[in-house]
């Protein structure tokens, strides 16, 4: 037991501290989910009848909620990806500005693959609903993949959302605190007023001498 490391020695770890952080494991979820979407739709999702040799999308036969599924799951893959070297890397080479503009800009992506996702959920759900199986029966396997990970998408984008939220409102906190505090230092900094020479002049001016008094 010895030869084995402790799990909080392996938390210390970089690599594993960045593989726990609910944001990373949020995002390898939404890229396996995203890939289960757009793979079986890519490999099974277009069929022939046997009296033809064309292809025919096995939603309904409607070609476009095939490509929107297999679109959005393409886009959500490149996302992951993008955002999860910017992870990686902690944004520690981008300036405050631009670290600012990056989260912004992963509020909005996540927030709208969430609403891209339940619009292919229930795209693909309503085409299948209303498409004959008997047809295409071996798309039914590809068609109940890529609705089942359609809906997980939503849940996973959504995490990402709120975590993409709380990140942003977390760091602006802090910089409103530090700035907070950086004017309450500069006000209650004594101030080094010139002192006037007028009144240096009048302080060393000898007092004249009283004759009367001798």
């Amino acid at each position: 037991m010895k030869h084995f490391p402790s799990m909080n020695r392996l938390k210390s770890l970089p690599l594993v501290n960045f593989m726990l952080k609910p944001r990373t494991i949020a995002r390898i979820f939404a890229w396996t989910f995203s890939l289960l979407v757009s793979a079986p739709l890519l490999s099974g999702g277009y069929q022939n009848v046997p009296t033809s040799s064309k292809l025919n999308c096995i939603l309904n036969e409607n070609i476009a909620a095939c490509e929107y599924g297999i679109g959005v799951g393409i886009f959500a893959n490149l996302m992951c990806v993008l955002y999860l070297v910017l992870d990686v890397f902690k944004l520690s080479i981008f300036t405050d500005l631009m670290q600012k503009i990056i989260f912004i800009s992963d509020i909005v992506c996540s927030v709208l693959f969430t609403i891209l996702w339940f619009i292919a959920f229930w795209v693909l759900t309503q085409q299948w609903s209303s498409s004959t199986p008997y047809i295409y029966p071996m798309g039914v396997e590809s068609a109940h993949a890529s609705i089942t990970a359609s809906f997980l998408s939503i849940l996973c984008w959504a995490a990402l959302s709120v975590l993409a939220i709380l990140r942003f409102c977390s760091t602006s906190k802090c910089t409103t605190s530090m700035e907070a505090a950086g004017t309450t230092f500069k006000t209650k900094r004594p101030s080094s007023e010139p002192v006037s020479i007028s009144c240096l002049q009048s302080s060393n001016k000898a007092a004249p001498l009283n004759l009367s008094s001798v």
